[in-house]
Order: C-alpha cells, then sequence, then structure tokens
C-alpha cells in the first residue's frame, strides 16, 4: 500500500516537471528578438504605408503643362524653271533657303509638296515647270492639288507668257483664272501670288511691268470674293546684278528671293493667330 501512494506521488512530480519546462520554453520563444513570427497586423501596416506613399507622390496621369500643339505647313512651290531653281548650282533656287530659315519658327512643322523634286534641301518637292506659261499650269493644277492639298500656294508664274510674247493683254485674267481654281479646288488655301522678277531684256522688261502692273488689282477683286490671295512684290527685291542670264536668278536673286516668300509667310501666320 506505502508503495502504491510512493509510485503516484513519483508520478505527480513527474507531470508537474514536463509543465514547468514546457511553460518555460513558450516564454524563451516569444521573448526571442530574432524570432521570424509574423505581427498580426503586418498586413495593415503595408496598407497604411502605401496609403501614405500615394498621398505624397503625384499620380502618374497628374495635369501638367502640355506642349505647344505642333501645327503643319504644307507648301506648293508652284511656277516655272524659277521655281525650279534653274541657274544655280544646287538647283535649289530660293527653297533652300526658305526652308532654313523656316526652321526658325517654333511650334510649326513644313511639308513642301509638289511631283517634282530637285535641290539640296531635306525637302526638294516642288511644282516648277521649266518653260511653262500660266495656261499650261492650270491645266494641271487640278490634279496636283486633289493628290496634296496644300494649305499655302507659292505662286510665281508669267515670265515665259513675256518672254514669249504670249497673249499679253490676257496674261493678267489668266493668272486669275487660275487663282479661281486654286481656291475652288482647295477651299480655305491662302494663295501667295508674286509679281515675278525682272528681266535684263528691254523689250521683255517693258511686257513685264505692264503684266505686274495688273496683278494687284486683280488679286483685290479675288479676296472681296472671299478668297484668301496675297501678293508679294519680287520685281523691286531683285536688280540686274541678282540675275544669272536674262530672265533668271542667281545664288543672291534666290537668296532675296528667299526672303520675300519668307516675310510674307510672317505675317500670314501673325494674321491667322498661329503665330
Amino acid at each position: 500500500m506505502a508503495k502504491r501512494h510512493f509510485g503516484n506521488i513519483v508520478g505527480l512530480v513527474g507531470a508537474l516537471g514536463a509543465l514547468v519546462a514546457t511553460s518555460w520554453a513558450l516564454v524563451c520563444c516569444s521573448s526571442d528578438p530574432s524570432s521570424d513570427a509574423v505581427p498580426e497586423n503586418a498586413v495593415d501596416a503595408a496598407v497604411v504605408e502605401t496609403s501614405v506613399d500615394a498621398a505624397v507622390e503625384p499620380p502618374v496621369d497628374a495635369a501638367v503643362d502640355s506642349p505647344r500643339e505642333v501645327q503643319r505647313l504644307v507648301i506648293l512651290p508652284l511656277g516655272d524653271s524659277i521655281t525650279e531653281g534653274l541657274r544655280t548650282t544646287t538647283a535649289s533656287g530660293y527653297r533652300a533657303e526658305l526652308w532654313n530659315r523656316m526652321l526658325g519658327l517654333s511650334g510649326y512643322s513644313f511639308d513642301f509638296v509638289g511631283s517634282l523634286r530637285s535641290g539640296q534641301l531635306p525637302d526638294g518637292d516642288h511644282e516648277g515647270h521649266s518653260g511653262w506659261r500660266i495656261d499650261q499650269l492650270t491645266a494641271k493644277i487640278d490634279g496636283w492639288l486633289a493628290t496634296y492639298k496644300p494649305n499655302i500656294v507659292l505662286l510665281h508664274i508669267g515670265t515665259n507668257d513675256m518672254a514669249k510674247d504670249y497673249e499679253l493683254a490676257t496674261a493678267p485674267d489668266r493668272l486669275g483664272t487660275l487663282i479661281d481654281k486654286i481656291a475652288a479646288d482647295v477651299p480655305g488655301v491662302t494663295i501667295v501670288v508674286a509679281q515675278i522678277v525682272p528681266t535684263k531684256d528691254a523689250t521683255i522688261s517693258k511686257r513685264v511691268e505692264a503684266f505686274n502692273s495688273a496683278i494687284p488689282a486683280m488679286v483685290q477683286s479675288k479676296v472681296s470674293q472671299g478668297k484668301k490671295v496675297r501678293v508679294v512684290d519680287m520685281y523691286h527685291a531683285l536688280g540686274n546684278a541678282d540675275l544669272s542670264d536674262t530672265l533668271h536668278p542667281n545664288e543672291s536673286g534666290y537668296s532675296k528671293m528667299a526672303s520675300v516668300w519668307y516675310s510674307d509667310l510672317e505675317r500670314i501666320l501673325a494674321e491667322d493667330g498661329r503665330k
């Protein structure tokens, strides 16, 4: 009987010892700073941190000052060999220098258009047809305009009409017909018409002067009809020293032509509120 009670006591003591050891192990593990245990609010803490960052950093699509929209100017250089650039070493005529000048107009892109291409410049497209008269351009203009749809036309034509003594009396009217077709084919287009460059031949020079003197009144009649037509004076911008032969400008002459075109282009942009 005494042995049985002693055995029970020993068993009880052993159980108590095991319980104490287990409790001590739990206490030690919970206080270990190197424990990998994840706190209960770990997910909530990450959410809070993200929310704070989002409040501090602007969203990706936050409103910023947008750059000025680039406007595209589609320019058709239209005429005869002077538009082509005959009698120059680069076959660029006025077009190369005009292109370089236009690069200073910020907010615009430029595109010279036409079925012909010549000259040493980034964009050599044009409709400068050597030897052509006013009526010959008129016969082809519809197709070119349908293809290229310019918003500005630089028109220098009539030199061959004067040099060939071709129907001089009707030359201003034929120029007016060409202008009407351009305005009808491309509504809103701006047509810049040049009083043509001088010539070294005295006889041709008188014809040129008469033709040029009729252009402003003809153009004004088109303006009164609501067409966007303008006149530039190439005749007085160049002198004999700016001519390479009887009819064609030399390098300095073409440079002066580029200056005249560019100055009027600036005025066009200013008047249209685009500059």
